[in-house]
C-alpha cells in the first residue's frame, strides 16, 4: 500500500502480526489502519456467520423474497443457456434407438425430446434426469468426459417409459415369455 512517488510501506496483521503482501492484505477502509491477513479474515467471518446464522438466513430469505422473479429469470436463463451450450455434441435430431421415431434435443414439445435412457448405473446421479445435470453444467472439455462416461441411450419418451431403470434383462424376458403364451395359438 504506497502512493506513487511514496516509498512502499510495510504493513502488518493486526491480529497475528505476519507481515502482509498486496495479495493477502484486507483493508476496512482506505483511511484505516487496520489490515488483516486472509487467514485471519477467514477466522473471523467464520466465527461471525456461526454466531449470526439466524440473521444471514433471514437476510438471505429476505433478499430472495425482494428479488425472487429477477433470481428466477437468471436462473433459467443460465439453465437455457447450459442446454445450448451442449447442442452440436448432442445432436439436435436423432432417431430413438430402439423404434426409430424422429427425437429432437432441447424441444419444448415433450412427446418428440430425447430422453436419455441410464444403459448402465451412471456417474451421474441427479434425481431430476440427465437432462437436468445438462442444464446445471455448461459445456466443458471436463463435463463432455463425464457425460460420454455416463454413456446415456437416446430414445423416445414412449420407449423410456416402457423399459424400467433397474432388473431390465429380466424384465424383457417376462414381456417376451408373456407375448408368446398369448400368442401360442395364433400365427405370428
Amino acid at each position: 500500500m504506497y502512493r506513487i512517488g511514496e516509498e512502499k510501506m510495510i504493513h502488518k496483521c493486526n491480529i497475528c502480526k505476519v507481515t502482509l503482501s498486496s495479495q493477502n492484505c484486507f483493508n476496512s477502509n482506505l483511511a484505516s489502519r487496520y489490515y488483516i491477513c486472509r487467514a485471519c479474515m477467514r477466522i473471523r467471518n467464520k466465527t461471525y456467520n456461526v454466531k449470526n446464522k439466524t440473521k444471514i438466513m433471514q437476510s438471505k430469505k429476505r433478499y430472495y423474497h425482494e428479488n425472487k422473479t429477477k433470481i428466477d429469470a437468471y436462473s433459467k436463463k443460465r439453465y437455457m443457456d447450459n442446454l445450448k451450450s451442449w447442442e452440436g455434441f448432442i445432436p439436435k435430431k436423432t432417431n430413438c434407438q430402439i423404434c426409430s421415431t424422429e427425437i429432437y434435443f432441447n424441444n419444448n414439445d415433450r412427446k418428440k425430446a430425447i430422453c436419455f435412457d441410464h444403459k448402465k448405473q451412471s456417474v451421474i446421479k441427479q434425481k431430476p434426469g440427465p437432462t437436468f445435470w445438462l442444464g446445471q453444467h455448461k459445456r466443458t472439455n471436463e463435463t463432455e468426459l463425464i457425460w460420454k462416461k455416463a454413456d446415456f441411450g437416446m430414445l423416445c419418451n414412449k420407449c423410456n417409459s416402457f423399459l424400467p431403470t433397474d432388473k431390465r434383462k429380466e424384465y424383457i424376458k417376462k414381456v417376451v415369455k408373456y407375448v408368446y403364451e398369448t400368442e401360442k395359438g395364433k400365427e405370428l
